[in-house]
């Protein structure tokens, strides 16, 4: 019984430590972390359903839609915060093929920050 306990604790310990951090976009944007990179899923005008995006794809877990421009003309569709641009790409391409239609793109958040907070959207 105690062989067991031991390798259980040392399998979740192991497990624990190779285990990638999840970041919420969420929260990066709200704590203004600009060193991550972002997925621009589409750049769109406010008349388009771009909550459909997010919904339709199940992604709301980890994406942001945002509003820029003179009298919110336009708003942006982010998805996830990775640490690095490798990360970022990793995720990219196992979009679904719906989102992958947009031509999403990577980018460092730090512009995205600055827009968001800018014209003081809410998440």
């Amino acid at each position: 019984m105690l062989k067991v306990l031991l390798g259980l604790f040392f399998a979740f310990n192991v497990y624990a430590t190779d285990a990638k951090e999840v970041y919420s976009l969420k929260d990066v944007i709200l704590k203004k972390h600009n060193s991550y990179y972002t997925i621009v899923l589409a750049t769109v005008l406010p008349s388009q359903n771009y909550q459909k995006i997010i919904t339709d794809n199940n992604i709301g877990y980890n994406a942001v839609a945002y509003h820029f421009g003179q009298k919110d003309k336009y708003v942006k569709v982010l998805f996830g915060a990775y640490e690095s641009y490798e990360e970022a790409f990793d995720s990219l391409i196992k979009l679904d093929t719906n989102l992958l239609s947009n031509k999403p793109y990577i980018e460092k958040i730090d512009k995205h920050i600055t827009l968001f907070h800018k014209y003081e959207n809410q998440l």
